[in-house]
């Protein structure tokens, strides 16, 4: 069997951790036989007005010369260049990974048994038109329930899984969530199939005590995942419980000035550490050094850094954001608490310091034991497989 997967996301030098999930699917896949490429849509900014026909006349031009150095591999993924209009949205992305795909085939040629789209918008609709294998669609993304609101984006969404033969969603919560916004009922070919959890590279790390006071996040530096909330709230922590708390926060993005800033004013610069974004064994070293993750994103569809996590033998103080309830909610008092969304930051710093004194009925080992027999990548691989057998 022969897999294409196409997705926005995939590890590369610069950015190791950036769709990592994908990755871990690609290589379950593999390791069960299956023969994958990958095809990742690049995104380069262009002016407010559409592509000029020259534009893409000189990319079919290089591609004629040398395909290899046009559509290059990055990571081991075929990188496929399409200038996008700022302010263009999904139909304007639609269109011009349209034509990307479309040049890129014509000289770099897909023969697979299956089209597999990581995120629905807008590739899916894309693939669609130019292809005619049966087309599978794993959603993963937080921000398609807001996207699909627009008109124009709930059309191309809506034609994309009338295209499919099958389409996923990492989570129940998800499926729901996405049959709400479209106004639509779960069709028979819609499944489930969660994210593969590395237990390889998130091996258990036993721990004597959880003294609760070296935090980590792992993850992307925005306010949607809750950034600013946890440092509110290890600010007050550290004044009100215990000042040698220390924060790690593992990642990038728009909120890293802010965060020195925040720390520098309130005194707490010596004990929040910045560290850029990290290889997977880089990653679970950091979690091996903490003693406890705070993760206070409001929306996750999956979650999976707080199950590594847990599989790594650490604690894990959550919000209920939809993905905790379902990935690891039914373990909760083995490795960790999860917190209602309305918590005030008072709350949750009276939570933290409740769970600190009461970690003596923790069973971590047991918590990872269990993780493995939903998440682990022969367990969700195998559920992948007999999806895509069952189409063709």
């Amino acid at each position: 069997m022969k897999v294409q997967v196409i997705t926005p996301w995939y590890p590369s030098p610069n950015h190791p951790f950036k769709g990592v999930f994908v990755k871990n699917q690609v290589n379950g896949l593999r390791s069960h036989g299956v023969d994958v490429d990958i095809e990742v849509p690049t995104i380069f900014p262009a002016p407010k007005m559409p592509v000029p026909p020259l534009i893409w006349d000189r990319v079919e031009e290089l591609a004629i010369q040398d395909p290899d150095l046009i559509f290059p591999s990055v990571g081991g993924a075929t990188q496929i260049p399409c200038p996008i209009p700022s302010g263009s949205g999904n139909s304007g992305r639609y269109i011009n990974f349209n034509k990307g795909f479309e040049i890129k085939r014509k000289y770099l040629p897909v023969n697979a048994d299956v089209e597999h789209v990581h995120v629905g918008l807008p590739a899916a609709a894309s693939i669609a038109s130019v292809s005619d294998q049966p087309l599978v669609i794993t959603e993963h993304s937080s921000q398609v329930t807001r996207q699909v609101k627009v008109p124009a984006a709930s059309i191309l969404y809506r034609n994309a899984l009338e295209s499919a033969s099958a389409f996923i969603c990492v989570s129940s919560f998800l499926q729901r969530e996405i049959a709400k916004a479209l106004k639509t009922k779960i069709k028979r070919n819609w499944h489930v199939v969660p994210n593969i959890v590395d237990f390889e590279s998130f091996p258990f790390v036993e721990r004597k005590n959880f003294q609760c006071s070296s935090w980590i996040y792992v993850g992307a530096l925005f306010n949607s995942k809750g950034v600013v909330e946890l440092l509110r709230v290890f600010d007050l922590y550290k004044k009100q419980i215990e000042p040698r708390t220390t924060l790690t926060l593992v990642g990038e993005g728009p909120l890293e000035t802010w965060i020195g800033k925040f720390s520098m004013s309130r005194g707490i610069s010596d004990s929040v550490n910045i560290v850029q974004s990290q290889t997977q064994a880089n990653v679970h070293k950091y979690l091996a050094q903490a003693d406890l993750m705070v993760h206070l994103s409001p929306y996750e569809t999956f979650g999976l850094i707080s199950l590594e996590a847990i599989a790594s033998g650490l604690p894990v103080i959550s919000l209920k954001n939809g993905g905790a309830q379902e990935t690891w909610g039914n373990l909760r008092d083995s490795c960790g608490r999860i917190l209602n969304l309305d918590s005030t930051e008072e709350e949750i710093v009276e939570a933290i310091h409740e769970f600190s004194l009461n970690t003596s009925d923790l069973d971590l080992r047991f918590a990872s034991e269990s993780l493995k027999k939903r998440f682990s990548s022969n367990v969700v691989t195998s559920k992948l497989i007999e999806i895509y057998e069952g189409i063709l």
